[in-house]
């Protein structure tokens, strides 16, 4: 038969064990940006991908890169940087050379790390 004491010591680890589990979920919620790390999603232009390669394949001479950044500080695009809205949105537009064109964009957190994507974008003429 379980005593009133007995009753008390198992309420009292019981709620430690949840107040834990509690404090472990929202610190892993917390730091799941500094375990993530940088990401970009590119969502134009529209064509192939492989792994962080954009392929397209266009018959005019401008283009829009566009997508959203997450847990991104600066967002450069062949060494000029692209502004980021609050929301991790960026836009831009790029003037192609007839042929075969090779961007490369780079995103970095506030602790140095770093993901990239790279674009070839063959933009023909005729």
């Amino acid at each position: 038969m379980m005593t009133r004491e007995t009753t008390k010591r198992l309420l009292t680890a019981g709620s430690i064990i949840i107040v834990v589990a509690i404090i472990a979920g929202y610190a892993y919620f917390a730091s799941s940006g500094l375990i993530d790390g940088p990401s970009i999603t590119v969502t134009s232009p529209s064509g192939g991908s492989s792994g962080n390669i954009i392929y397209a394949n266009v018959s005019t001479s401008t283009i829009i890169i566009a997508g959203i950044a997450k847990r991104v500080n600066s967002l450069i695009l062949d060494g000029r940087p692209i502004v980021i809205d609050p929301q991790g949105n960026f836009s831009q537009t790029l003037l192609l050379f007839p042929g075969y064109n090779v961007e490369t964009m780079q995103g970095q957190d506030r602790f140095g790390r770093t993901t990239q994507m790279n674009f070839e974008i063959v933009y023909t003429t005729e």
